[in-house]
């Protein structure tokens, strides 16, 4: 069922495009009007754009062909033979569809056109035998079920021989919704970007409201390359959440060739039997949702003297910067403040922390005591490391990054510029609770600084995790 699905979506903006009479030498349009006046060429179009729609719904293949130049071929690489081959597998698959077509435009250049057209496609009289979830049958009861699709195009056509001919076609938007049972019954939609770059990520979304009560939905989001004949596509279903939203984030081929997004929803109702003594399990509504992305190949048509790449935006490097300057001057004036005299003084009773003057010739609790060079040289090195990713890698919309790198560069920073002044760091917090390593307000912005990128990288493997499992 879901290759009946996808023959159908690859194809369906193609029958208002058909138009031309049962035999060859059927009138397809008419050059002039009844007074023997000639036409216009955007009159001739229309009129071919109506038999379009005309014999588009007679299912007439051999009028169809008449219209299609022996070189077509689509802009999603579908040539005279795949097309109608397509085609004719689709009438046969959907005998009652049938289309309505709207003209947006008509411009001539020449011998060439441009026509803009919708296409709104219905078909009311399928029927559903048996629904696979999970490539398991979960249903052998026929459900009724109908079609809708909305397709927004342009087609491209030739004057040869004074004949109006398609030459191509371009589709811009495409969506189809064929739903069985109860799902006809529920509003569902599946949404994707319009265009996304080869090889680039994007995000699936299905929402469907008014579900059934007590009713388990059963979701699978995909994508799949546009291409005749369509492969099957694999679906793994899970259950839908409470708010009826589910989202999957796919990449896109690399190739340059369209794809679909495609949903499928799987609608089963609990029930007790008769005597009650066991669960029933029905498989009560089915429903394929398509949406059309295009793609578009990562080429570059440019001038290497023409690429003027888009500079940068400096201002979480410039914020980021100042606010560690600032920090740091901040944190001088503090231990200034702390070892005058008489704050000293106040604190030497305080059962919490006091003021202490202490000289440390070496790290963190004494470590390297004594190797101010070898320290001096470890702060410089981690400083430049931490600017140059701040410079490339720093955004404005990352808060908590941001936040991060200052604490850790003040931190280093102010014991850096001490160290490389003095010979050493002065330490002058004391915890007067415990039996701790005396400390000062630089010490303190590192370790916080750890403590949120510790928290940084565990939520970011939790995220990965999270999308890794939605997948």
């Amino acid at each position: 069922m879901k290759k009946i699905f996808i023959i159908f979506a690859l194809l369906m903006f193609t029958f208002s495009n058909a138009f031309a009479a049962g035999e060859v030498n059927n009138v397809l349009y008419t050059g002039q009007n009844l007074f023997g006046i000639e036409k216009s060429d955007k009159a001739q179009i229309k009129e071919l754009l109506n038999n379009l729609n005309k014999y588009s719904n007679e299912h007439n293949i051999a009028a169809l062909k008449e219209f299609y130049a022996k070189d077509y071929i689509s802009y999603d690489g579908f040539n005279h033979s795949a097309f109608f081959a397509a085609i004719e597998e689709t009438f046969k698959l959907y005998p009652d569809i049938s289309y309505k077509s709207k003209i947006k435009s008509v411009n001539i250049f020449g011998d060439w056109a441009a026509a803009e057209l919708i296409d709104t496609t219905i078909s009311k009289k399928q029927t559903a035998t048996q629904a696979v979830i999970n490539n398991q049958p979960v249903s052998n009861k026929e459900i009724e079920g109908t079609m809708e699709s909305i397709c927004h195009y342009v087609v491209y056509l030739k004057k040869v021989s004074n004949k109006w001919q398609i030459y191509s076609d371009n589709i811009i938007t495409e969506e189809t919704a064929i739903k069985y049972g109860k799902a006809t019954e529920i509003d569902m939609e599946v949404l994707s970007p319009l265009i996304v770059k080869g090889g680039e990520e994007y995000c699936i979304s299905l929402n469907v409201e008014n579900k059934p009560k007590g009713a388990i939905v059963l979701a699978s989001l995909t994508r799949e390359e546009i291409k005749y004949p369509p492969a099957a596509p694999s679906d793994i279903f899970r259950k839908l959440p409470k708010d009826g939203s589910l989202e999957r984030v796919v990449t896109a081929n690399k190739k340059g060739v369209n794809e679909y997004s495609l949903a499928s929803v799987g609608i089963t109702e609990i029930s007790l039997n008769e005597e009650k003594t066991a669960i029933n399990y029905e498989m009560s509504g089915v429903a394929f949702l398509m949406k059309r992305v295009n793609v578009y190949a990562n080429r570059n048509a440019i001038n290497e003297q023409y690429l003027n790449p888009m500079p940068k935006d400096k201002r979480a490097f410039i914020f980021y910067i100042i606010t560690s300057i600032v920090l740091w001057q901040f944190g001088i004036s503090i231990r200034d403040l702390c070892l005058k005299p008489d704050i000293q003084f106040s604190t030497e009773n305080n059962p919490v922390f006091s003021f202490v003057y202490l000289k440390n010739t070496g790290g963190a609790f004494s470590i390297f005591n004594d190797h101010t060079n070898l320290l001096s040289a470890f702060g410089i090195t981690a400083l430049i490391c931490i600017l140059i990713y701040a410079y490339k890698k720093l955004e404005f919309h990352q808060k908590f990054k941001i936040l991060t790198l200052i604490c850790l560069t003040s931190g280093i920073l102010g014991n850096l510029a001490e160290r490389l002044k003095e010979g050493y760091v002065i330490d002058f917090i004391k915890l007067n609770f415990i039996n701790f390593a005396v400390f000062n307000f630089f010490d303190i912005l590192i370790t916080v600084s750890i403590i949120l990128l510790a928290g940084l990288i565990i939520y970011e493997e939790i995220r990965k995790h999270y999308r890794k499992h939605k997948d």
